[in-house]
């Protein structure tokens, strides 16, 4: 309730539609932080993790183009050729599509007057790398590593040792996302029937699913499962530091510690996995894609042992 009406009171405080603490309000241009406020508001459903990327694309150009009515394809463009300077075309992709929605949606709704559906923004080319993904050796090395690992998580009286052993263990098994594994509840196991539930609100699809728990997923979960829990995974630190403990945990297996090397690359090794000794099909269901196509894009092909041509070309006479 209490951010409901701080939200409130932010929205009045932008539209100049009251007072606040006995100052009155004085209607001034409209700055891309209060636009990006203004729009967000406006979405249904939109989820607190969706609302900090779009803070993160945006808050880069604010300190260049402060004011959303100055926005224009000059201004983006500049924007951007800066941006690829600094980080990775990925990012900068992801930023430009967030600049674009804010944009569009500033033009309809009379706070910008340059039309951004004529401008003729270039798109971001992301070099493709080489899908990467942990072989099992690799992968029971960090396991055995995260089971050496000492003291509780906080406020919680679970082990780090099992809280993070399993948590590895169980993505490995089903290969899901980081989100929907720590948005796991207690009441989604189904010890019984050996299931798991990844919650809809947590999918990218927006559909739940019901997966197969592996017997060494179970008793790893056991070893700290609780009904009087919320979560079976709680974490009660800052979202971005599982990214660094992660990071910490690789680094003790003596396994890279960089981006590609990181939550989502369990999720490649289980497609990787399950495609080498179950089918393409196997891995994209176990993923929740829609094609195969798609699940293509999350395989290891060093691992899969297709042909090559250095396994069917003649031999050189040289």
């Amino acid at each position: 309730m209490l951010l409901e009406v701080v939200l409130l009171l932010r929205l009045m405080d932008i539209l100049g539609l009251g007072y606040v603490t006995g100052v009155s309000m004085v209607s001034s241009p409209l700055s891309i932080s209060d636009a990006l406020t203004l729009y967000l508001s406006s979405r249904l459903c939109l989820s607190q993790e969706t609302a900090d990327q779009y803070g993160y694309a945006i808050r880069p150009l604010t300190e260049t183009c402060p004011v959303i009515a100055d926005l224009s394809a000059d201004v983006v463009i500049a924007h951007l050729r800066t941006r690829l300077k600094q980080v990775s075309a990925k990012s900068v992709k992801r930023e430009r599509g967030t600049i674009l929605t804010l944009w569009r949606w500033a033009y309809r709704n009379g706070h910008n007057k340059h039309n951004p559906f004529e401008a003729d923004i270039p798109a971001i080319k992301v070099p493709k790398r080489a899908v990467v993904a942990w072989t099992p050796d690799e992968f029971e090395r960090l396991v055995v590593t995260a089971k050496q690992l000492p003291g509780d998580i906080r406020g919680t009286g679970i082990p780090k040792a099992a809280w993070w052993s399993s948590l590895l263990i169980t993505m490995y098994w089903i290969g899901s996302r980081i989100g929907a594994t720590l948005a796991v509840r207690t009441t989604d196991i189904d010890f019984r029937r050996r299931l798991i539930y990844l919650r809809e609100d947590e999918a990218k699809t927006g559909i739940g699913q019901w997966l197969g728990l592996h017997d060494q997923a179970t008793a790893a979960v056991m070893t700290h499962y609780s009904a009087n829990r919320e979560l079976v995974w709680p974490w009660p630190y800052s979202p971005r530091l599982k990214f660094d403990h992660l990071k910490k945990l690789l680094r003790k297996a003596d396994l890279p510690a960089d981006r590609y090397h990181a939550f989502h690359c369990v999720r490649r090794t289980t497609a990787t996995l399950a495609c080498k000794y179950g089918g393409i099909a196997v891995a994209q269901q176990t993923l929740g894609h829609t094609s195969q196509q798609q699940t293509a894009g999350y395989l290891d092909q060093s691992q899969l042992g297709a042909t090559q041509a250095a396994d069917v070309l003649p031999t050189l006479n040289i």
